[in-house]
């Protein structure tokens, strides 16, 4: 599995693993060591300065909640369809009968 930094509150311990990792980095970087990190690629953008897209991101971090929000969407675009074309057919149906 690909790791993952989360924004939310760090222990002291923490701190410190992450204060490593930045001087691991800063050396591997200095010294044109390759290191082979699997990181999320949103990191790596984070870290250059590249803007994010939160699809391909999120499908990248976590495929099992990527597949439900692709869910959710398209439940969402068949009920606005269905409530489109209930609103069409009702339309139709008043203009028939007017005449």
């Amino acid at each position: 599995g690909k790791y993952i930094l989360t924004p939310c509150p760090i222990s002291y311990a923490e701190e410190q693993l992450l204060h490593f990792f930045g001087q691991l980095l800063g050396i591997a970087i200095r010294a044109d060591v390759p290191l082979p990190l699997d990181l999320l690629g949103s990191f790596w953008k984070g870290l250059v300065g590249q803007p994010l897209d939160p699809e391909q991101d999120l499908q990248e971090a976590d495929v099992l909640t990527y597949n439900y929000v692709k869910k959710f969407e398209n439940v969402r675009r068949a009920v606005e369809h269905s409530e489109s074309l209930s609103i069409s057919l009702t339309m139709c149906a008043l203009c028939i009968c007017t005449f």
